[in-house]
């Protein structure tokens, strides 16, 4: 991708075969497509269309003017269910989706920078085996923020270097290993 996007990835069934990669760019620009397993035919997976996919965005600042200093963007997708492999209707109550988001961000200042709710640390955001876990709930079993106490402010996230050999044997400690034959070493270090 060549410019700032919220990528989704979705394997609902958790089976490392059929999933979705979803696209938001700031301009409300969509990319979507279906692969059949682990990054198969390009062609093949573009050309397939999402019905029913609705997306929105929010820019707090000016689209597309690398001089001023803008706050953010906001991205909403409402993905049909019955279009996502594996899922079929609505998720039951504690379903369990394995899926993961990327943030891209090209700053001022040059270069690129990426944000994952899981970060794959093997170079591919494809890597399936590395997806986060989504668990469904009833909305009645969901309190709002401050229901139990007071709202407590987030610090904001500070850039980190990630050196992979640590993470790789922390992985390893905690047995969390990568499913045969898919570990990958990156080859620098990830912003």
């Amino acid at each position: 991708w060549e410019q700032e996007v919220i990528e989704l990835f979705i394997d609902a069934d958790g089976d490392r075969k059929d999933y979705l990669e979803l696209q938001v760019t700031p301009a409300n620009v969509v990319f979507d497509a279906r692969f059949a397993t682990h990054r198969s035919d390009l062609g093949v997976a573009r050309a397939w269309n999402m019905e029913g996919l609705k997306t929105a965005v929010h820019v707090d600042g000016t689209l597309n003017e690398r001089d001023d200093e803008d706050r953010g963007y906001t991205i909403e997708m409402a993905v049909p269910f019955a279009e996502v492999p594996g899922a079929g209707s609505t998720p039951a109550h504690g379903a369990l989706w394995r899926v993961n988001l990327f943030r891209w961000d090209f700053p001022k200042a040059g270069g690129q920078k990426a944000a994952a709710f899981s970060p794959p640390v093997v170079g591919d955001f494809h890597a399936l085996d590395k997806f986060g876990r989504l668990r469904f709930v009833n909305p009645a079993d969901v309190k709002a923020p401050g229901v139990d106490g007071p709202i407590v402010p987030l610090k904001p996230m500070q850039p980190i270097r990630l050196d992979p050999a640590k993470l790789r044997k922390g992985r390893d400690e905690l047995g969390n290993l990568p499913a045969p034959g898919s570990e990958a070493a990156p080859s620098e270090s990830v912003p």
